[in-house]
């Protein structure tokens, strides 16, 4: 998203008057935390078939570490949640709690693992956060370490400025997203469970895109079997009969 910030001002519906001061994004932090998650991501590899298995958790470690001091049982408002269901590969459900419990609004699908990297193929180091002007190079920059790190710091914000929002707002990120070798890891074990139904109660945004705007639908799949007939007859009348190998590639 070209400006995460407004993005996200525009999708809340709160009136700015509701904050004491204006939702910008808090750079320093949002950078410290994405070079920590970076210095993980050599371990976030997400390729069972390369042997490389994520360990969520050390993304975990990061995002709960700065989570601390806005938690409840820390005396801040927001609700924090780890989920595992296959040791050290974690999901993180946050929310802030608004006036009215039953209505929310989310913000799923920004996972801790990454595709792999292959060093020799980079100019620079892709398990490290490199900043050059206004570019940051590195594995899941976009994909999808730095949505992480940006909804983290926006949970943060909410926490800080404590806005009374009528709908509760939830973050849920996710282990597992980028290969499905191994189910009952990631978001679809979190629905199995129950862990995603009160999010239905509200508008729903994946948040998993490099340099997209807002759409309705994206990618996806669609399988199906076509079975065709065709008509037989003489070689010597080839006009008279029905290739069913042709009327496939029709269909």
């Amino acid at each position: 998203v070209s400006h995460p910030v407004r993005f996200f001002e525009s999708i809340l519906t709160v009136t700015m008057s509701a904050f004491t001061k204006p939702l910008e994004m808090n750079e320093p932090r949002f950078l410290t935390l994405l070079g920590n998650l970076m210095s993980e991501s050599k371990y976030l590899q997400n390729s069972p078939s390369q042997g490389l298995v994520p360990q969520e958790d050390l993304a975990c470690k990061h995002i709960l570490e700065l989570l601390k001091p806005f938690m409840k049982e820390n005396g801040g408002v927001l609700e924090v949640e780890k989920v595992n269901f296959v040791e050290g590969r974690g999901n993180l459900i946050i929310r802030y709690p608004g006036t009215h419990p039953t209505e929310v609004c989310s913000f799923v699908g920004s996972h801790m693992d990454v595709v792999p990297a292959d060093p020799t193929g980079w100019s620079r180091d892709p398990f490290t956060l490199v900043q050059e002007g206004d570019m940051l190079y590195g594995r899941g920059t976009t994909d999808c370490l730095g949505h992480v790190a940006l909804l983290t710091d926006l949970m943060i914000q909410l926490a800080e400025q404590k806005p009374a929002m009528k709908r509760s707002i939830v973050v849920v990120f996710i282990a597992n997203e980028e290969n499905g070798s191994f189910p009952g890891v990631g978001v679809d074990q979190l629905a199995k469970e129950g862990y995603m139904d009160s999010l239905k109660h509200g508008p729903l945004f994946w948040i998993d895109a490099a340099d997209c705007q807002p759409c309705i639908g994206t990618a996806g799949n669609c399988q199906w079997r076509l079975k065709t007939t065709g008509k037989l007859f003489h070689s010597g009348l080839p006009h008279k009969g029905i290739n069913s190998i042709e009327l496939a590639m029709d269909g």
